[in-house]
Formats: C-alpha cells, structure tokens, sequence
C-alpha cells in the first residue's frame, strides 16, 4: 500500500506499521540513526500577519494588543489600555489577509541533523490543495517544547490511494499525494520514563 508521508521524512521513518490506513512510526536521525531528539514549535503557532497589526494600531494609536485564544481554542486580537481589554475580540477568520502557519521540528541529540516533522503550508490536504506553500512565509520564532531529548512517535492518517487522489484532486504529483494526508498525531517519549506526551493532533482538512 502507497502511504501519505512527506518525502522529507521518508528516509527518517522506522518500525513502520500500517493498519486502516494508518502509518504509525517511530523517528530516527537520517544522518546517524540516533533515536532522540530536541523538539521545537514556533513561538505562536498561529501568526497574525504584521500588516494586520499594524493597521490595527492605525486605527486605535493609543491602545496595545493581545493575541490570545478563547475557551473553543479560537485565535483572537483584542486592543488593550493599560493592559485591560477595551475592544471586542477580533477572531483570525474574521481578518482579512492573515498569515499563519504552524511547525513542529526536530534536531538530533547525536549530530544537530534538522528534521520538520509538521508544516501546516506544506503538509495535509488543505495545503496541498490550496497550495499554501506558495504564500509569503515570514521568519518564525521557535521555542523547545521540553528540556531533555525524547523519542519521537508519529500517527498519520491516510484517506486515499494515489489513483483516488489524482482523480479527486486532479494533482498528478506524486509529491503531493505524499503530503496530502488526513491527520497527524506527533507523540513524545521520555526515553528514561516511557512518559508519552502528545505534543500535535492536527486535521488537515
């Protein structure tokens, strides 16, 4: 069975299994087949696109700002005075020309070697389809998502063959079949512990 998995990772795959349509696998360094890693996220995940802060500011020159989330997970600005909020929330969908994108990666506790374990311009359905990747992408601030090196386990959900995909799609890339999974699950293990902790559980479409 042909599996949706980045090409980027295909030669960091090991102990594969696929199951329903499901590829779960654990991560290995490409350059020293070392199993642990220091993993990273970008700083806000999603990211307002500067231009829409700056016209915010225009607009309300004596307040500051919050990014923040309500209780549903949503991404929404809000103007503040003096650090105490004074206009409604202004969600991310109700934005005109926002930017985001959301990352995961990886560097080898052995050799530094960088993996992306997770682009959200690049991997999933909706970026290939859409093409996200072609969009401006600005600098991203990483921040590391736990002190010590942890195994890394993935869970990649796949809906279709590639003949499914290219008629449904009509993408002829095989590339983008690669990329175009459903979901992905990334764990981390604690390698003294066996502690699992799930650090991304994304829906592509």
């Amino acid at each position: 069975m042909q599996i949706n998995v980045p090409s980027r990772l295909q030669n960091s795959i090991k102990d594969k299994i696929i199951k329903n349509n499901t590829l779960t696998c654990n991560i290995k360094c490409p350059s020293c087949d070392s199993d642990t890693f220091h993993v990273f996220n970008n700083d806000l995940f999603d990211q307002i696109n500067e231009n829409v802060i700056n016209e915010f500011l225009k607009k309300h020159p004596l307040l500051s700002y919050e990014i923040n989330r309500d209780k549903n997970n949503r991404l929404f600005l809000r103007g503040l005075l003096f650090d105490i909020p004074v206009t409604k929330k202004i969600y991310i969908t109700q934005i005109q020309n926002v930017t985001y994108e959301k990352v995961v990666k990886a560097k080898c506790s052995n050799c530094d070697k960088e993996i992306i374990l997770f682009d959200s311009k690049q991997d999933g359905y909706d970026a290939v389809i859409d093409k996200l990747e072609d969009k401006m992408k600005k600098s991203l601030k990483f921040k590391a998502v736990t002190k010590y090196p942890q195994k890394i386990n993935l869970k990649i959900n796949n809906f279709k063959t590639f003949d499914e995909f290219k008629k449904e799609t009509e993408l002829l890339d095989i590339n983008d079949y690669y990329n175009g999974y459903a979901s992905i699950i990334i764990t981390l293990i604690n390698p003294k512990t066996n502690k699992k902790q799930i650090i991304l559980n994304e829906e592509t479409r």
